[in-house]
């Protein structure tokens, strides 16, 4: 499960690209340096050259940090939508990061990538793991479960179940029935656009990895935010809304993927593999703005002007 290493990274750098000294910047893939200065020859010439946008071109790639998305999520992301070119510029959220090492699709994108992560989990422990396992974290990480009605949950620390304080509520965790004490634990009921992306206007990574409905925390969207890719693990369960959330996705122009991440699922059983589905923001294009208006030559992989 996950633990593999992204693919097209050469000696830690992007596109096999030497990292820039001071006043130099490498064309991509030639490895000339860009002329400059005067020419030896009359008259002198002037070398315009394209505009570079500054993050992606310093960009630089981790190979020592392992992918441990829990189907290898994380790989299928990379591969598809983040090597040509690299972008180590982004911003990825992760609903129920678990202890942010083990099965975190986030990590790689953080710590190998250099991505801003943010990230909520309701389980106390795991949260408690979470925030040691990530110190380097440059977003926020959250306790907080997503209810509909709140404004807490009660917490078993034995089961690892969930309990509401109102009947009918349906949450993002696996509830429970047990016997609620003085000393039982509590987690806060939060939102996404109150409590998670609040201040910011683009997401290009939104993973909702929880073991209750999806749909508890879609709900609580501001979709003023705009998000290039959804991962959402939709397993069937009792009062889980999964054609709501898939209804909300689509009033707000998201379209499922023509391709199924769990191709990139390597566990022993097929049925070992989440049930995960993508959803695109419509006409995503992963190739910066800034890299649309160059040659397409250019591009790691591309073919001559």
């Amino acid at each position: 499960m996950g633990g593999g290493y992204a693919a097209g990274m050469v000696g830690g750098y992007a596109g096999g690209m030497l990292p820039m000294t001071g006043g130099q910047g490498m064309l991509p893939q030639t490895g000339m340096l860009p002329m400059t200065g005067q020419m030896s020859n009359d008259p002198q010439v002037t070398v315009l050259e394209s505009p570079k946008p500054a993050c992606p071109w310093a960009c630089q790639i981790d190979e020592n940090v392992p992918t441990r998305g829990e189907s290898n999520e994380d790989d299928a992301l990379y591969e598809i939508f983040y090597t040509n070119p690299l972008n180590c510029c982004g911003t990825i959220v992760e609903i129920g990061a678990g202890n942010g090492f083990q099965r975190s699709a986030s990590y790689f994108f953080e710590q190998g990538m250099n991505w801003t992560a943010y990230l909520t989990e309701a389980d106390p422990l795991l949260h408690a793991q979470l925030t040691s396992n990530r110190p380097r974290n440059k977003g926020f990480i959250r306790k907080g479960a997503y209810c509909k009605d709140g404004p807490e949950l009660f917490f078993d620390e034995e089961s690892r179940t969930f309990k509401s304080q109102t009947s009918g509520d349906f949450t993002s965790e696996k509830m429970g029935d047990f016997v609620v004490e003085l000393e039982t634990p509590t987690v806060p009921c939060i939102r996404l656009d109150r409590d998670v992306v609040a201040g910011l206007d683009h997401v290009n990574v939104f993973i909702i990895n929880v073991p209750g409905d999806p749909w508890a925390v879609i709900r609580t969207m501001d979709w003023d935010v705009i998000v290039d890719i959804w991962v959402l693990r939709m397993e069937d369960g009792s009062n889980v809304y999964l054609d709501t959330a898939r209804a909300a996705l689509r009033l707000h122009d998201y379209v499922p993927a023509a391709w199924d991440i769990k191709l990139w699922c390597d566990t022993p059983s097929p049925d070992d593999c989440k049930e995960n589905e993508v959803w695109l923001r419509k006409g995503f294009n992963p190739i910066h703005k800034e890299y649309l208006t160059m040659n397409r030559h250019l591009l790691r992989g591309g073919g001559g002007p």
